[in-house]
């Protein structure tokens, strides 16, 4: 259970960051310092930030999908 709250602080932190400074203006190094964490950790979940815009992308889908009623 631990895994999956890191890394939705992750996802979080990056979220905030993007918001504030764009993707191509946040790094690495921001998310981590946001989330409270080491880089090495943040690269334990993800490979990179791409890695990290998907898997913000993959949330708001499956929330999206949540919502959609089945045909």
């Amino acid at each position: 259970m631990e895994d999956n709250s890191k890394r939705t602080e992750i996802l979080e932190a990056a979220k905030k960051r993007f918001k504030e400074k764009g993707f191509y203006g946040c790094s690495i190094n921001d998310i981590a310092k946001t989330a409270g964490i080491t880089k090495s950790l943040l690269y334990y979940y993800f490979k990179s930030k791409e890695d990290i815009y998907i898997g913000l992308t993959e949330e708001r889908l499956n929330r999206i999908m949540k919502t959609v009623p089945e045909a």
